[in-house]
């Protein structure tokens, strides 16, 4: 844990390399890069093949990164995202980039991959309880402003997956597999 805090020192360190008043060279600076958002996570509910309910629940990201060129910059991604019965906190390895070089817009990619941490739940009830895989692939659009703040809209998939374990009556215990597969919707800003 305390080298995740360490990494997060060092980026937050090299800020001052990403400063710049030109709003063409700013973008693809190499130095600190952020992108905080928040959106909708949406998608329903199957037990045993039939649809429930349709879900929509909401979701945070930020991710702390350094910018290596225009298509990539590399860091961590922390969020929350509420479930209906859950909070989940991923913690991932993120990359982010510009597909394409517009003056005004620019198509962008995301890609996290980590775990999913269960720190924000509640224990009552559960013998045993464990996040899994967290994986995030996003496409979006960064609207560049005349500020060193751009605007970002994002839409893709987030898949996570959940472990539980309930004590039942007798020692006896059940043990619950949950996968959330959702439509992810975003937007934010970016610096």
């Amino acid at each position: 844990m305390k080298h995740i805090f360490l990494f997060l020192i060092l980026l937050t360190g090299t800020s001052a390399l990403a400063q710049s008043d030109s709003v063409g060279t700013r973008l693809y600076r190499r130095g600190y890069h952020n992108v905080t958002e928040a959106g909708l996570l949406l998608g329903h509910v199957n037990v045993a093949g039939t649809r429930l309910a349709n879900r929509a629940n909401f979701t945070l990201s930020s991710f702390n990164g350094y910018r290596l060129g225009r298509a990539l910059a590399v860091g961590l991604t922390v969020g929350a995202d509420w479930y209906s019965t859950r909070i989940l906190i991923p913690v991932s390895l993120g990359l982010r980039g510009d597909l394409t070089r517009g003056k005004r817009r620019a198509l962008t990619y995301a890609l996290d991959a980590g775990q999913g941490m269960t720190w924000a739940m509640s224990r009552e009830g559960f013998s045993d309880l464990h996040g899994g895989l967290h994986l995030n692939p996003m496409l979006g659009l960064r609207f560049r402003s005349r500020t060193k703040t751009d605007f970002v809209w994002s839409f893709g998939y987030k898949h996570q997956y959940v472990r539980s374990q309930v004590s039942g009556d007798f020692g006896a215990k059940t043990v619950m597999e949950n996968r959330y597969n959702r439509f992810v919707v975003r937007a934010g800003v970016s610096f």
